[in-house]
């Protein structure tokens, strides 16, 4: 992926479960038409359904996707270990089993856990939080983990 072309087309990204922007991150979506789904509609719709949306948004027309999960999306009483604790984030019992075998799709390319701060960690939640992702992202089988 060297060289200088642009890789990703603001029309295929998504971002999910967003609490609020900084001005200069909110004009940046807004002018590049990245598709935001913030944490109201989110909770409203429902996390399946937004995600299948921004599945088919990341897909279309595409060579592949990857998917980056900012761990300080989740209520902070799940995932206390990030940099930044937004109260009332997306619950991990509603997230992990949409994200199940997310891996064995023909196009994933790959997966990002970002914003995990270890020493933030209470008692490993965040951390176990972080396997389950991974265990849900990548087991193929029809159960899911959670």
């Amino acid at each position: 992926i060297g060289g200088g072309a642009q890789k990703l087309s603001p029309e295929h990204i998504s971002i999910i479960g967003v609490h609020s922007f900084e001005p200069a991150e909110e004009e940046f979506v807004r002018k590049n038409g990245i598709r935001v789904y913030f944490l109201d509609e989110v909770k409203k719709r429902g996390f399946a359904a937004v995600y299948a949306e921004a599945l088919a948004r990341a897909t279309k027309g595409t060579a592949g996707f990857g998917m980056t999960v900012d761990l300080d999306c989740f209520d902070p009483d799940e995932a206390p270990g990030v940099g930044t604790h937004e109260k009332d984030g997306l619950s991990p019992a509603e997230v992990l089993p949409v994200l199940h075998g997310t891996a064995w799709h023909p196009l994933f390319r790959g997966l990002e856990i970002a914003e995990f701060t270890p020493h933030r960690d209470k008692g490993g939640r965040t951390a176990e939080l972080l396997k389950k992702i991974i265990d849900n992202v990548f087991t193929a089988e029809t159960s899911s983990q959670d």
